[in-house]
């Protein structure tokens, strides 16, 4: 009787505590809802105008609470627009970060360790959304406030330099899908401009500007098929342009991965004009390349 009277205790008690658990839990997810609907009536362009004239607000503030107040208020306000799913835009993080940065520094000058940035910082990030380039850039503020503090320890100098890796090889990807948007789109105006405006001489700038691309050297795959890929589309259409101007034609060369490609067309149109062909085969051009 006694094991079965304990038993029943307990689980009352448990019953008990795991609606007071779950009464906690649903007022917490109703205040938050609650915060969440008052700032999805303002609008990034709002809230852009808000931190602006806020921040200025404390930059002419001389009391040792400013630092606090910017923490509590603007930092905070931030990050609680980012847990609703909300954008913030680039310029009310970065303007944020810098001004909290500067009045850790104005507060502890001598002995700053800029402890309130790098956690707004790190907890922005974590909450961030294909921001790609605003999270470069708070990476890189992370990595100087770390190695700038006051008396930076070992370990802060560990922080600092995988921050720096981290950063470089976000930028690095970054850099690479710019570069393969930027060479499709210079292949793409470049031949509206021979084939639908028939405007050769400019639609030449833009293929030679392609061709100048070292897509050799690239390691990732994806972005080496993508910008070799319009290597070649550059390389055909300088040839199209070309078709008839057989100096244009014989000043033509490609890279000699590229020529199995390119020759044939090449070829054929040096010969269409009279011109005679002396570079051999794709082939006999990689032979040269290896050796």
């Amino acid at each position: 009787m006694v094991n079965i009277a304990t038993t029943c205790l307990i689980f009352l008690l448990t019953a008990f505590f795991y609606k007071k658990a779950e009464s906690q839990i649903n007022g917490d997810s109703i205040a938050f809802l609650s915060g969440c609907e008052e700032e999805v009536k303002i609008t990034p362009k709002a809230f852009d105008v808000l931190v602006t004239s806020q921040l200025g607000l404390f930059r002419e503030m001389s009391s040792g609470t400013e630092l606090d107040s910017l923490h509590a208020l603007m930092a905070s306000r931030i990050l609680n627009r980012l847990r609703c799913g909300l954008f913030v835009s680039e310029n009310a993080i970065m303007k944020t970060t810098n001004v909290l940065s500067a009045m850790e520094f104005q507060k502890n000058t001598n002995k700053v360790k800029y402890i309130k940035t790098v956690g707004f910082i790190d907890s922005t990030i974590n909450m961030l959304y294909k921001q790609d380039y605003l999270r470069i850039k708070l990476l890189k503020k992370k990595s100087f406030l770390l190695v700038n503090s006051y008396a930076p320890s070992i370990n802060e100098y560990d922080m600092a330099i995988r921050t720096y890796k981290e950063m470089l090889s976000l930028a690095d990807s970054i850099s690479l899908n710019d570069d393969v948007m930027l060479l499709q789109s210079k292949v793409e105006i470049a031949d509206i401009l021979y084939k639908k405006k028939g405007d050769k001489e400019e639609a030449a700038k833009y293929y030679r500007s392609v061709l100048q691309y070292p897509f050799y050297l690239i390691k990732d795959m994806d972005a080496f098929n993508k910008t070799r890929a319009a290597y070649i589309g550059a390389g055909r259409g300088s040839i199209e342009a070309y078709r008839g101007n057989l100096k244009a034609l014989k000043e033509l060369y490609f890279i000699p991965s590229t020529t199995h490609e390119l020759y044939p067309l090449l070829k054929k149109y040096i010969e269409e004009v009279g011109g005679v062909w002396d570079r051999g085969t794709s082939e006999e051009a990689l032979k040269k390349l290896r050796n």
